[in-house]
């Protein structure tokens, strides 16, 4: 009865998404799921999400990226490419690094609010679910979709 006891509060600890290992105190988190307590749904890509914020997700289903979806415009599901916001930053000219390089720029927590260039703006493979967000000086917000 013990170990049963023991077992459960161990897949409490874990959210019920994984094991708890006593001798490190921690968590092993089932796939799919990670954090300290297993408790953040680690989606394959934004379709899954349904709250807009920074996401972890897997596009191709082994490695972690770190992105910002977007689940209430136009139906959910976008990932967000970049965002330029030219109050934030200069205009950029083409031949900025912000399009040359395969480097991301700022963070997903400011993806919205501040200039922003996602982990697949380089890589993606295919054109599903992307937003791509710019502003202009005066304020308005053009929104982009690839579906």
């Amino acid at each position: 009865m013990t170990s049963k006891i023991a077992d459960l509060e161990g897949r409490v600890r874990c959210s019920f998404q994984g094991t708890y290992d006593a001798k490190t105190k921690a968590c092993k988190c089932n796939k799919g799921v990670e954090g300290t307590k297993c408790e953040v749904v680690v989606g394959e890509t934004c379709a899954e999400t349904t709250k807009s914020g920074p996401k972890t997700i897997t596009p191709d289903g082994k490695n972690k990226i770190a992105t910002f979806c977007e689940a209430k415009v136009d139906g959910g599901k976008w990932e967000l490419m970049f965002n330029l916001k030219p109050n934030v930053s200069p205009s950029l000219s083409w031949s900025d690094p912000f399009w040359t390089t395969t480097k991301t720029q700022g963070s997903t927590a400011a993806a919205l609010s501040k200039d922003f260039k996602g982990a697949r703006f380089n890589t993606r493979t295919s054109n599903k679910e992307l937003l791509i967000v710019a502003h202009s000086n005066n304020g308005a917000i053009n929104r982009g979709f690839a579906s």
